[in-house]
């Protein structure tokens, strides 16, 4: 019982970190099947390099910033609610980071993790994404 008078010795900190917990999970429910529609259905099945396009730095800079944001809370929604492994999926796919296409593939090529994504993009009207080779 000691954990429990530690926590409610920090009474603002919990609610701040319940608050953050709900929030990320709101915002997840919206971000995630916005930018799962958005992407190409060749995505995991193209060359990355082949595909890349430039932007702006304040583009970059968002981009990555909007990544790192969903990556982390994808990595917290693995232990608490919400859509975990969808969320890092689409935190991963907006960092500019070396590696990251052939991670996603390989994470992609999971059928739970494919279905997934593909039923999101259903629900949007969009075609499903072509499996990864």
């Amino acid at each position: 019982m000691e954990i429990f008078s530690e926590i409610s010795s920090h009474k603002g900190l919990t609610i701040g970190l319940s608050a953050l917990s709900v929030a990320m999970f709101v915002g997840s429910l919206f971000a995630v099947p916005w930018v799962i529609a958005r992407a190409p259905e060749d995505y995991f099945s193209r060359d990355d390099k082949a595909h890349r396009q430039s932007s702006s730095l304040s583009m970059k800079v968002l981009k990555n910033l909007a990544g790192l944001v969903l990556a982390g809370a994808g990595v917290l929604m693995l232990i608490l609610p919400g859509q975990g492994i969808v969320t890092l999926i689409v935190g991963l796919a907006l960092l500019d980071v070396p590696g990251k296409h052939a991670l996603l593939v390989r994470m992609a090529k999971r059928p739970s993790v494919m279905r997934g994504l593909n039923y999101v993009r259903k629900k949007r009207g969009r075609e499903p994404f072509t499996a990864p080779p």
